[in-house]
């Protein structure tokens, strides 16, 4: 059974939705234990049982993608989806974290906050259902749930680990809003050990 369909992903154009349940793939019956197989770059032939019962035959194609050593080659879904389903309450759905430093994620975060805002909406519901996870976007987003900087992990190097070290001693940095402000941050700490603790920026509120 679907039971997440990442909107603009392979299966949401093929016309998928949540609750169909997978028949057929190739001709090949899908049954317990036995996973079907998508290739990257492909197009493969399904048979679906919608929810009324019906079934239908579509294709989905699964886009070409390059993938590297520090990059799987997988298809990036729409991240965040966000709507307004009643007055002031707007769901907002993270299927993915992109990006290595997450700033591609903050600005689509951004815009989606600002429209949501815009829509008269002052309370937010976080879908994480599904989620592949990813970088440190989630930083971002948990900025927008608190009006302070607070810290919210700790990266450590080996050295650190080697040698030891104190939590409370660890140097405290806001996540980077921009590239600039990335740059200069990993120019900070060009000439010293790289271990510090992650902060929130305080957005809540904003």
């Amino acid at each position: 059974m679907f039971l997440d369909v990442f909107e603009d992903g392979p299966a949401h154009q093929a016309g998928i939705v949540p609750g169909a349940i997978l028949e057929a793939s190739d001709d090949q019956p899908c049954l317990p234990q036995q996973m079907p197989q998508f290739g990257i770059g492909r197009t493969h032939s399904v048979r679906i049982q919608r929810s009324d019962g019906s079934l239908r035959n579509l294709s989905v194609t699964v886009p070409y993608r390059k993938g590297t050593k520090q990059r799987p080659p997988m298809v990036e879904p729409k991240s965040p989806v966000f709507s307004v389903v009643s007055p002031g309450v707007g769901p907002l759905k993270v299927p993915h974290f992109p990006g290595a430093f997450g700033m591609r994620f903050g600005t689509a975060l951004d815009g989606a906050i600002d429209d949501l805002a815009a829509k008269g909406c002052d309370r937010l519901i976080i879908d994480l259902r599904g989620s592949l996870g990813g970088s440190l976007g989630f930083a971002r987003l948990a900025s927008y749930l608190c009006p302070d900087q607070i810290p919210i992990g700790h990266s450590l190097t080996p050295k650190s680990l080697r040698d030891g070290y104190e939590v409370d001693q660890l140097p405290r940095v806001p996540m980077p809003k921009t590239k600039p402000e990335l740059m200069l941050t990993l120019a900070r700490f060009s000439f010293r050990d790289k271990s510090v603790m992650l902060m929130t920026q305080g957005l809540a509120g904003c």
